[in-house]
C-alpha cells in the first residue's frame, strides 16, 4: 500500500487483512511491520500518545487502544514498540477525523532478514 491516504482503508477488516504487512523505507532503512489495529479518533482530541511513564503504561495504552479500536487483526501479540501511521479520515468526525493504524514488527527470522539496512548512496 502506498501514499499515506490509504491507511484509511485499514477501518476495513478485509482491507486490513489483505494488506497486513506494512513495508517502511528510511533514507537508511527497510523494514516490514505487521498491521495490530485501526483506530478512527477525533482529531481534535488529545488521545494520542507518543511517551510512556514505564512498560505498564504502555501496556495500559495499547490494550485499551486495542479495545476500543474499529478494526482488529491481533488480539494476542503483546509488542514491545509500535509505529502508528495517522492519516485524515471522513467517517464519523468528517470535518477533523484521523484514521490511526498501530503496527509492530513481527519478530520471525524472515522478518529480520528483510529488514535490512541501505548502503549510503556514494554520490
Amino acid at each position: 500500500v502506498a501514499p499515506m491516504g490509504t491507511v484509511a482503508d485499514y477501518k476495513d477488516e478485509d482491507f486490513a487483512r489483505e494488506h497486513a504487512r506494512v513495508l517502511i523505507q528510511t533514507p537508511t532503512s527497510k523494514m516490514t511491520y505487521e498491521a495490530r489495529f485501526a483506530q478512527i479518533v477525533n482529531g481534535r482530541e488529545r488521545n494520542k500518545r507518543i511517551d510512556f511513564e514505564g512498560e505498564a503504561d504502555f501496556r495500559a495504552w495499547y490494550g485499551e487502544s486495542r479495545a476500543n479500536a474499529a478494526m482488529v487483526l491481533d488480539v494476542e501479540t503483546e509488542p514491545g514498540q509500535v509505529i502508528s501511521l495517522v492519516t485524515c479520515s471522513y467517517n464519523i468526525w468528517v470535518d477533523n477525523e484521523r484514521t490511526v493504524l498501530v503496527t509492530s514488527m513481527q519478530e520471525t527470522a524472515k522478518n529480520q532478514a528483510e529488514n535490512t539496512q541501505i548502503a549510503p548512496d556514494a554520490s
